[in-house]
């Protein structure tokens, strides 16, 4: 009967410790298969890579990644919403009041933009451009994830600025991809030509915003109050 008794409890302890919730262990499954995606993808190329060396990697079985995921397109797509799309949602904090169009471009976009050539986003990227004239879902997951709500919060920046005066024209609102194009260009630059010829990427970023979001006197916006 003591026996029993110790037995009980033991079980009762056993079952007042709290398990991981089924939901959670599936969210670490899940970040585990994106994160091996990620390096198996970059070390050897979207085409290249097999399902099976991405669940090696991950600690899984082929059939989990499966259960997760429809094919490697829609693992890229998971990749880009993971690594990418919130740095686009952080980005388009609005700008403080008063603030304008190239200030908030010196305090928002040179940094987040400067710390995206420096990350493994960059290498995500680079894959991107390199694979998806084989794979055209990839910049279609990208545009749907990424470009077109980047733009979108570009282009109202724009418009703002606009109105309050601080543009000569709209041609940023009609060619809003123009704010962008320093980051793409930084990104390929560094991932191919750095060793070359190293660019300092926050300072061309300043130089270009300076040269770009003129006021409607054509004077640069950091001499605007």
């Amino acid at each position: 009967m003591r026996q029993s008794s110790a037995q009980n409890r033991n079980v009762s302890r056993a079952a007042a410790v709290p398990k991981p919730k089924r939901a959670e262990q599936a969210l670490v499954r899940r970040r585990a298969i994106v994160d091996a995606a990620i390096e198996e993808f970059l070390e050897k190329g979207f085409a290249a890579t097999r399902v099976e060396d991405i669940a090696r990697r991950a600690g899984v079985a082929k059939g989990t990644i499966y259960l997760n995921f429809e094919d490697k397109e829609a693992l890229f797509a998971a990749i880009v919403e993971q690594e990418i799309r919130p740095k686009v949602d952080l980005a388009s904090t609005a700008p403080l009041p008063e603030e304008t169009l190239y200030s908030y471009a010196d305090r928002v976009l040179v940094p987040r933009i400067g710390e995206l050539v420096r990350s493994r986003r960059a290498a995500i990227i680079r894959l991107l451009i390199g694979e998806a004239g084989r794979f055209p879902k990839l910049a279609e997951h990208y545009f749907r994830l990424v470009v077109q709500p980047g733009l979108g919060g570009v282009r109202g920046l724009v418009r703002e600025a606009v109105r309050r005066g601080e543009l000569r024209d709209d041609m940023l609102v009609k060619f809003p991809q123009l704010m962008v194009a320093p980051a793409i260009m930084s990104v390929i630059w560094t991932g191919l030509f750095q060793q070359f010829s190293p660019l300092d990427v926050e300072a061309m970023l300043r130089a270009y915003y300076r040269h770009v979001l003129t006021c409607a006197e054509g004077e640069p916006l950091e001499a605007v109050k």
